[in-house]
């Protein structure tokens, strides 16, 4: 019978163990990417000079105004720029691992491919003339076609076989993000539970209160109360439909010409008939005693 057991890892366990046992074969690799990588840059860099000082020594010629040499210069002096700006926008990679130097490695292939047609093109047309340039910016070209070619052959050889390895320290690395956002999430939601807890609390508290109040009838005594001050007040408003015109002139001429003989307390009694004529009425001396024959007060 076969027992099998389960071994729990953490995600920090399992990067060390594959870093013991994987350094041997990955340093190695490693250090020697890193070389191809800086040679690279150098040969860019070496190569961006050689086209400036191709753009320099055009332009020179140019300001001469030769008509031997000035259609040429110009040509020379265009071609240089095109070097120079094409390599410089090849983006040398900080981080040195296979996906990024591979796609480096595209992106130099392909400059170098446009530069060779641009020579073979237009050196030929620019002979006689510039032939010292031309031969110390070909022999710079060359060379960096060598380092590149260094570089590709390790890539497809040799970098090529850490790949897997290279990808598998990503996943780890990203499996430690998904659990430190893990663990943030699990802050937030005890947090946002400790503020729902009182909310809760609050709530079933007033749906016990609500759940009295209905019991007890008050709120359909309430309803029935606010439903026959509603018609009280619709009723009111009608009889007093014809005092309407007289109190809005009076309360105009009680607020511009002099008060109207009114006090203070009666031209707001006169405002209140006017906006609310129910609960004016309600709290005269003469109609709180009706109200109170009415209205379960």
């Amino acid at each position: 019978m076969i027992v099998s057991e389960v071994i729990n890892f953490s995600s920090n366990d399992i990067e060390s163990w594959l870093k013991e046992q994987t350094s041997s074969i990955l340093t190695p690799v490693q250090v020697q990417a890193q070389k191809l990588r800086d040679d690279m840059h150098d040969a860019i860099q070496s190569f961006a000079d050689i086209g400036k000082i191709l753009v320099d020594n055009s332009a020179r010629e140019i300001e001469k105004r030769n008509m031997r040499t000035y259609n040429r210069a110009r040509a020379m002096n265009k071609l240089a720029r095109l070097f120079t700006e094409r390599i410089r926008k090849a983006t040398v990679p900080e981080h040195v691992s296979y996906d990024n130097l591979n796609r480096f490695a595209q992106e130099i292939q392909k400059v170098f491919i446009v530069t060779d047609i641009d020579i073979k093109n237009w050196f030929p047309r620019i002979s006689p003339f510039f032939i010292m340039d031309r031969r110390k910016f070909l022999a710079v070209h060359e060379k960096a076609k060598e380092t590149f070619a260094a570089l590709n052959d390790f890539l497809t050889k040799e970098y090529v076989k850490t790949k897997t390895l290279e990808d598998t320290f990503q996943l780890i690395s990203e499996l430690h993000s998904m659990e430190r956002q893990l663990l943030d999430v699990e802050v937030e939601r005890k947090s946002i539970k400790n503020e729902r807890t009182p909310i809760e609390n609050e709530l079933a508290e007033l749906e016990q209160k609500s759940a009295a109040l209905k019991e007890e009838g008050l709120v359909d005594q309430l309803f029935l109360i606010e439903t026959e001050i509603e018609k009280l007040n619709k009723e009111l408003k009608h009889v007093l439909r014809h005092l309407q015109k007289p109190f809005k002139k009076m309360r105009a001429l009680s607020l511009y010409r002099g008060g109207a003989g009114l006090t203070i307390d009666e031209r707001d009694k006169l405002t209140q008939y006017l906006q609310k004529p129910f609960k004016a009425f309600s709290t005269e001396e003469v109609g709180y005693p009706v109200l109170k024959q009415i209205l379960p007060v």
